[in-house]
């Protein structure tokens, strides 16, 4: 079975061809962000594959997700608060 497998693995040169594929298709620039992006989606199934039975455990996690999102809409709001003065003097 392992001889099977190994077969359809990529070997050195294989995976040289793959690398410049991929930085053809993408460029240098956006690798990172492709990176990224991938990153967050495998966090993100995973997260729905154990679901949300972590979070009802601790009743602290739902405070911490309150806070969060209380500290985000402050941000926001003073960001289009900095916005909105840089138009105002320009």
């Amino acid at each position: 079975m392992q001889s099977i497998l190994m077969m359809w693995m990529p070997s050195g040169m294989e995976w040289a061809i793959i690398l410049i594929l991929v930085v053809m298709l993408f460029g240098l620039g956006k690798l990172p962000q492709v990176a990224k992006q991938m990153g967050s989606g495998v966090r993100d199934f995973q997260k729905a594959l154990r679901g949300d039975e972590e979070d009802d455990e601790d009743g602290d996690n739902s405070d911490d997700k309150v806070a969060r999102k209380q500290l985000e809409s402050e941000e926001t709001i003073s960001a289009k608060d900095e916005k909105s003065s840089r138009v105002a003097s320009s």
